[in-house]
């Protein structure tokens, strides 16, 4: 999954897009193919972003833990969503 997202910056990069839009590209990649659901612009959001929102200064280790997923997964989608 790593190697598809840096391929897609890297050509996204290429064609002159903005980091906006490319966060953006790299967020529905993730939400479709890397198993949890992150979705922007008008769409639902998926669960962890909401989690994020409800809580956005909670210790994400702990977080995390109570989700059933990795601190990790949560640092990405918080840097993604700037939640």
């Amino acid at each position: 999954m790593s190697d598809l997202v840096t391929d897609m910056r890297d050509i996204l990069r290429r064609l002159g897009v903005s980091d906006d839009v490319a966060a953006l590209c790299e967020a529905e990649l993730r939400a479709k193919y890397g198993g949890d659901e992150v979705y922007v612009g008008r769409k639902k959001k998926g669960r962890l972003v909401e989690a994020l929102e409800r809580e956005p200064q909670a210790d994400l280790s702990e977080m995390a833990r109570r989700l059933g997923v990795s601190e990790r997964r949560l640092r990405q989608i918080r840097q993604l969503t700037g939640k």
